[in-house]
């Protein structure tokens, strides 16, 4: 399978060596405006060289697969040109710049007979990918809300200079909520799979003074989903990082914590509450442990990434293509992230609030 890397920034060493392991050097190329970057990528990994344009890349290589890496606003239009050459797509989060956008690239993805699949990673983290098949086997009883919340420190990686942007990433004051928007997709993607699509959402923003530009850094929305309600929230300056889910359902509450790769299940029992809280503390205590050693083991082994790593999403759409099979994010499902981002920058239409301190 010849493989196409659009953009050559950052997010591209996530996603080369998941593809080189399936399908090698020679059968990848690469294309950014940035030619000294392409060239410098292609290089690094002994690639099949590199291209000026997506088109040239197109006409030149054929690509069966084609990775958007660029930024946000870029989206839609490239991946309905790869589309359109016959090419199947995985797009990075956010998938565009609003659900109209979003929309126009799954028709393109109908229209063409071709794959549309976006990089909605924490979905298929190991521990939140049992949690979801507990709910989605019934085992958890039904659903009846969800908390899902991403906390970070914005400055980490890279400092957040006095006009609210990181080096290297300018293209984010472009967002509607810049870091914001762009963090929004990990939490929404997990919400949505447990609450169903949004019918409506109410939210709020706070300035804490994080990006330095009065831009707010907190995100708080409550949704209501076809299948349940849920919360969704989003910290700029929160230590340390905790990217978390909690599933409250009628057998069971189920809590993922990605950061730490552990998910540790409470279930319901019909025992005196004074004999519960004991258990359920043991129980507590062993999940945790358990879930410690073998993360820990699976790290060792080189069987578990990191948090927050694509391969588990990027192996399991090249087995959709290969075998026939719906792509791990589907482009209709990942809709829906967009209109809950829209609905959201919407019910706050000003996302530059007043600085609290």
């Amino acid at each position: 399978m010849r493989t196409g890397i659009v953009g050559c920034g950052r997010i591209a060493a996530f996603h080369l060596p998941p593809v080189l392991a399936r399908v090698g050097p020679g059968s990848v190329t690469v294309t950014d405006l940035n030619r000294d970057a392409a060239r410098r990528l292609a290089r690094t990994y002994g690639l099949n060289g590199s291209h000026p344009d997506l088109d040239a890349m197109l006409a030149h290589n054929r690509p069966d697969v084609v990775h958007i890496l660029t930024p946000p606003a870029t989206h839609a239009a490239l991946t309905i040109r790869a589309l359109k050459a016959g090419c199947h797509a995985l797009v990075e989060k956010p998938m565009a710049m609003t659900s109209r956008e979003a929309m126009s690239m799954v028709d393109a993805a109908r229209q063409h007979d071709r794959k549309l699949c976006v990089n909605h990673n924490f979905r298929w983290h190991p521990q939140m990918g049992k949690a979801l098949a507990l709910v989605e086997q019934g085992r958890a009883g039904r659903v009846l809300s969800a908390d899902v919340r991403f906390a970070f420190d914005a400055g980490r990686a890279q400092p957040i200079g006095t006009d609210g942007r990181q080096a290297g990433d300018g293209w984010l004051s472009g967002l509607a909520g810049g870091i914001l928007f762009d963090a929004l997709s990990h939490p929404a993607s997990v919400l949505l799979q447990i609450t169903g699509e949004p019918v409506r959402v109410s939210s709020v923003m706070r300035c804490n003074g994080i990006t330095g530009d009065g831009a707010a850094d907190e995100l708080s929305a409550i949704v209501e989903g076809v299948d349940a309600m849920g919360t969704l929230s989003i910290s700029l300056g929160t230590r340390p990082d905790c990217f978390t889910a909690t599933i409250y359902a009628t057998r069971m509450t189920i809590h993922v914590n990605c950061s730490n790769m552990t998910m540790v299940v409470r279930r319901h029992r019909k025992i005196p509450k004074a004999a519960y809280r004991v258990l359920d503390n043991i129980g507590q205590a062993v999940g945790l442990f358990s879930n410690t050693l073998s993360g820990c083991l699976g790290v060792a082994l080189g069987r578990v990434g990191p948090p927050g790593d694509v391969a588990p999403v990027i192996n399991r759409f090249y087995d959709s293509i290969e075998k026939g099979l719906m792509p791990p994010v589907p482009g209709h499902q990942a809709m829906h992230v967009m209109r809950l981002a829209d609905e959201i920058w919407q019910s706050v239409p000003d996302a530059t609030v007043v600085n609290i301190r």
